[in-house]
């Protein structure tokens, strides 16, 4: 018998950021949204497929409306690879104490890095700059801040309003638009 049990839970990371970052609550989104709080927590819990496969396949409405809240495309918030089956929404495994202790702890080792993988670090961090120096004065503020890009701390709309002196849904929309512009910056610059 082992001493300790384990579940993994997956969940849609984009919509659960979508969600928690501007509410309390999944009950609470759904109300401020007039959402099914029933239809959304499956969505995010990836026990209920966003499309409808016949006649021809499209999302239901309330996949369609989460896309416009959060301003995702359908084929980021709700891709394929997640809701296809292939990702289980639970694992559960039965471990000891012990081996629990040295997982955690693996977890915290990191081997130092290798020449090559400094000029990968480098030549990423080139890009996100040059990618970060397309946008506005207020989106640039908004992604360095809420990803870290400062001082490796992120910080919550919420935080990131009060210094752009916004409200969280406005940061939520400059967010998403300043992803946006720098979705379709790499993909033209990366195209072969």
């Amino acid at each position: 018998m082992k001493d300790l049990r384990l579940e993994l839970r997956a969940r849609n990371n984009l919509l659960w950021h979508a969600i928690f970052d501007s509410h309390k609550s999944v009950a609470e989104f759904c109300r401020t949204h007039a959402l099914s709080q029933v239809r959304v927590g499956a969505l995010l819990n990836l026990k209920r497929n966003p499309y409808k496969l016949k006649p021809i396949m499209r999302l239901t409405l309330e996949a369609q409306r989460l896309c416009e809240i959060t301003g995702y495309s359908e084929q980021v918030l709700f891709s394929l690879e997640l809701y296809n089956g292939s990702i289980p929404a639970k694992i559960v495994a039965e471990v000891s104490g012990m081996r629990f202790v040295a997982l955690t702890q693996a977890k915290r080792l990191t081997l130092p890095p290798t020449q090559e993988d400094a000029l990968d670090a480098e030549d990423r961090r080139r890009a996100l700059e040059e990618v970060l120096g397309t946008l506005t004065p207020r989106e640039a503020i908004t992604i360095r801040r809420r990803f870290g890009l400062i001082d490796g701390e992120e910080q919550t709309l919420e935080v990131i309003g009060q210094v752009l002196g916004v409200g969280t849904a406005r940061v939520q929309q400059i967010q998403v638009k300043a992803l946006r512009k720098m979705r379709k910056r790499l993909v033209r610059d990366w195209q072969p």
